[in-house]
C-alpha cells in the first residue's frame, strides 16, 4: 500500500500550508495519505510527537513517503531511527537541524533538533531523500538546512525568492514538489 505521510511544523495544523492541497494530489495519484494532527503550542515536543505517532506507524512501509516541513525534517529523522523497515522517501521542505536563532521557536522546536541523531540509520531507512529551501527563508537560515543535508548526504534544492514555503509567504499549493514526488 502506498502511503504518503505529510507531517507538519510548528503552529502549523493538517490544513495550514499546502498540505491539504498535496494529499489531495497524492491521492489522485494512488496513495493513502495521513496527515496527522501534532501536538502544538506548550504540549509540542518530540515525546508528545512519538506518541501520536503510534497509531500510524503500522501503515509505514517500504512504498511510504515522507513529506515534511520545517521542524517536521528533525522529527521524521526520529521515526526513521526507529523503525525496522526502508521507507521509499523523505521530501523535506524548509527542514533543518540544530537550534533557530528566534527565541520564539527555541522552546517548542528544542526537544526535536537539539540532539544526537543516528545518521548511518536515517540514511539507511529511506532509498532516497529530497530536500528544498528558500533561499530567503526568514526562519531558517541556509546553515542549518545544509547543516542537516550534509548529514543526509544530499543536495539542496535551493529556491530564489520562496520564503519558508508555507501559507503567510503564499504556498497554499506546491506544484513543485509535486513534480518531484512524481
Amino acid at each position: 500500500m502506498k502511503t504518503a505521510f505529510i507531517i507538519h511544523g510548528t503552529g502549523s495544523t493538517p490544513s495550514s500550508n499546502w498540505f491539504k492541497s498535496v494529499g489531495e494530489s497524492l491521492q489522485d495519484r494512488w496513495y493513502t495519505v495521513i496527515i496527522p494532527a501534532f501536538p502544538i503550542g506548550e504540549e509540542q515536543n518530540l515525546d508528545s510527537w512519538k506518541a501520536k505517532f503510534e497509531e500510524y506507524k503500522k501503515y509505514v512501509n517500504n512504498e511510504t513517503i515522507f513529506i515534511a516541513h520545517s521542524i517536521a525534517p528533525s522529527f521524521v529523522c526520529s521515526i526513521l531511527e526507529e523503525i525496522d523497515v526502508q521507507v521509499e522517501a523523505c521530501y523535506f521542505v524548509s527542514g533543518f537541524i540544530w537550534d533557530l536563532w528566534l527565541e520564539e521557536f527555541k522552546k517548542p522546536n528544542q526537544t526535536f533538533s537539539e540532539r544526537e541523531f543516528d545518521w548511518d540509520t536515517i540514511r539507511n531507512n529511506s532509498k532516497r531523500f529530497y530536500m528544498c529551501h528558500g533561499d530567503d527563508d526568514p526562519y531558517v537560515p541556509m546553515k542549518f538546512a545544509q547543516d542537516l543535508a550534509d548529514n543526509l548526504e544530499v543536495t539542496i534544492d535551493i529556491i530564489p525568492g520562496w520564503k519558508h514555503l508555507n501559507g503567510p509567504a503564499g504556498y497554499t499549493e506546491f506544484p513543485y514538489l509535486l513534480e518531484q514526488i512524481k
